[in-house]
Formats: structure tokens, C-alpha cells, sequence
């Protein structure tokens, strides 16, 4: 059994689905109308059969709790209607926190894809590591809440002692030991990378979008599950 919240308030086995679900759906085959309680879900008869309250009781569910938009579903429900999961980071569950805004834009600030020509000429910075810990990577990029202005964007982290992004990355590069990317550029509000375990050092972590000359505001973020595990997240070449 899973406990879901939808943090609208309803669902759609809730007692009456409300109005703007039942104007966007529109009955098919494969979706019967109106749509039936799932087993355990709040208006499920299965509460008020045998073993229903012995259920109610291991869950500790009421019914007052579907006013806030939880429900239960089975596994093998959830798997059923259910394609994929998000898992969202909270940043109050670090223990240390870096973060920087900057943009691409001006002088060695929007060179586009790192392995291009002009890969070296984009926002870069210097990261130390102080003892072996993992860390959580993320650039954001300033949309102006207009999706349509989201570029291709992507994160890379250097092995090279902080020197800097000389060049473009070549495939040497990538096959460094300690090289971590967020992959190919993605047209997203944020990309990341997940970095199960980094040892000390200084660390030289780049930005880009995909395209030459693109311009936005960013915000570079770096979490740490240990105290006292990161500092001095410098810019390079900040003229």
C-alpha cells in the first residue's frame, strides 16, 4: 500500500471529482465514466467490509484525512496508472549549502556547448573539497516564468586541480576519473548532477547552453551532506 497526496486537495476517486477534472476528461475505452473507486481509495466500499476497519486501523486512516487530498492505493494500482516518479530534492535536508547567480552573457560567458569551439569561453568556477562526501549540482536558469525563453543548458565538473577549462572538452576529457555532467544540454528549468562520492581537491566546475551567444540569468547551486565539507566557490575570469 502507498499513501499519495495530491496537493490540490482531490483526486480522482474522491468522493465527486471536481469540476475543471470532469470538463478536462473526456470518457473513452480505456477510461470508463465516471471513473470507479480504486480499492482503499477514499470512497472504496472495501473500509466497511470484512477486515476494513483492522485496514483502517494498521493505516491510520480516517476518512476526515481524504479532505486533504491523500488517498491509498495498492501497489499493483500504481503501477498501473502511474508511468513514472520525481523524486524532489529538499535543500533544508543539506548540511552545507553554496550558491552563486551569475549569467551568460559578455566576455567568456556564453561560448555554447563545451565540446564546441568556443566551449572554454563560459561561466567557470573553482570548487574545494575537503574530505570524501557526495554532492548534489544543480543550475537553474532565470525564465522570467516564460518557458518559451528556456535554453539548452548543461553542467560539467573537471577533475584538474582548479586550473580552469582551457579548451574545449574532448573525449579525453570525459573519460578523466572524478569527471561528472548533468548529460546532454536539456531545454529545462534545471539540470543537475548527482555525485555519489567526490574526493578532496579543487574541483573546476563549468556552465553552458547549447547555443553560442545565448543570454539568461543563472544560479549555480552546490549541497553537501556533511558540514564543513565544501568552500570557496569561486568565479573564474569574472571581468
Amino acid at each position: 500500500m502507498i499513501l499519495i497526496r495530491n496537493p490540490w486537495g482531490r483526486n480522482p476517486w474522491d468522493l465527486e471529482p471536481p469540476m475543471w477534472y470532469t470538463q478536462s476528461m473526456k470518457p473513452n475505452v480505456d477510461q470508463p465514466w465516471p471513473i470507479l473507486p480504486l480499492d482503499w481509495s477514499p470512497i472504496s466500499q472495501r473500509w466497511n467490509a470484512n477486515g476494513g476497519a483492522f485496514v483502517s486501523t494498521l493505516l491510520n486512516w480516517t476518512s476526515t484525512d481524504s479532505a486533504t487530498g491523500k488517498f491509498w492505493i495498492t501497489l499493483e494500482d500504481f503501477l498501473a496508472r502511474y508511468a513514472s516518479i520525481f523524486i524532489c530534492r529538499i535543500p533544508s535536508s543539506f548540511k552545507t549549502t553554496l550558491r552563486d547567480h551569475w549569467s551568460f552573457a559578455g566576455p567568456n560567458r556564453n561560448g555554447g556547448v563545451l565540446t564546441g569551439p568556443t566551449g572554454h569561453l563560459n561561466p567557470q568556477y573553482t570548487i574545494t573539497v575537503l574530505h570524501p562526501v557526495s554532492l548534489f549540482v544543480t543550475l537553474t536558469q532565470n525564465s522570467s516564468n516564460d518557458i518559451s525563453n528556456l535554453k539548452y543548458i548543461m553542467i560539467a565538473l573537471l577533475p584538474n586541480h582548479g586550473i580552469g577549462m582551457l579548451k574545449p572538452l574532448v573525449q579525453e576529457d570525459m573519460e578523466e576519473k572524478g569527471f561528472h555532467f548533468s548529460g546532454k544540454p536539456q531545454r529545462q528549468q534545471q539540470v543537475s548532477m548527482d555525485i555519489d562520492l567526490i574526493h578532496p581537491g579543487t574541483y573546476t566546475v563549468v556552465v553552458c547552453t547549447f547555443d553560442i551567444g545565448s543570454e539568461c540569468d543563472f544560479c549555480l547551486g552546490v549541497y553537501s551532506t556533511s558540514e564543513n565539507s565544501i568552500e570557496k566557490l569561486n568565479r573564474m575570469d569574472d571581468e
